[in-house]
C-alpha cells in the first residue's frame, strides 16, 4: 500500500467523520529491521556452522571447469584422415554411429555416391542406409 495514499484517505476519512485527528498509520511499506537483524543472526549462525573457525571465503579461488568439445568425425579426409571405405559405413550403420556423424559428414558420402543432398539429418541417414542396403 501507498503510504502516501494511506495518509491521504486517513485525512479525509478524518474530515468527513468529523474527527480531529486521523488514526495513526503504520507503513507497511518500511523494511522490518528486527526481521532483517534475526536473519542476519541465523545466516551467522549457519556460517558459523558450516565453516571452520578462521575460515576466509574471500580468500579460495574459484576453480573454472570448462566443457571440452567433442570433436566431430571427419569423412572428407581434409584434415588428413583416409576416406572411409564401405564397411566403415556398413559399421556405423549398423552400430547406430550415422546420426552422430555431422550434415557435411554424411553430404560428403552423398555427393560422391552421386545421390541427393537436400534433406533433414535424419532424411540423408535414412538415404545413406538405403544406398549401404542395396
Amino acid at each position: 500500500l501507498n503510504p502516501s495514499l494511506q495518509k491521504f484517505y486517513g485525512y479525509l476519512e478524518a474530515i468527513a467523520l468529523n474527527r480531529d485527528q486521523p488514526e495513526e498509520l503504520d507503513d507497511m511499506t518500511l523494511p522490518d529491521e528486527q526481521g532483517f537483524r534475526n536473519v542476519q543472526q541465523m545466516i551467522d549462525e549457519f556460517r558459523d556452522s558450516v565453516y571452520p573457525a578462521g575460515y576466509d571465503p574471500a580468500s579460495v579461488q574459484p576453480t573454472a571447469q570448462t566443457a571440452t568439445k567433442r570433436k566431430s568425425e571427419n569423412v572428407s579426409g581434409d584434415e588428413g584422415r583416409a576416406k572411409r571405405t564401405k564397411a566403415d559405413w556398413e559399421h556405423l550403420m549398423s552400430s547406430g554411429g550415422l546420426s552422430k556423424l555431422t550434415i557435411d559428414n554424411l553430404k560428403e558420402y552423398l555427393r560422391e555416391h552421386g545421390l541427393r543432398l537436400s534433406g533433414k539429418k535424419s532424411e540423408l541417414v535414412a538415404r545413406i542406409e538405403e544406398h549401404l542396403r542395396g
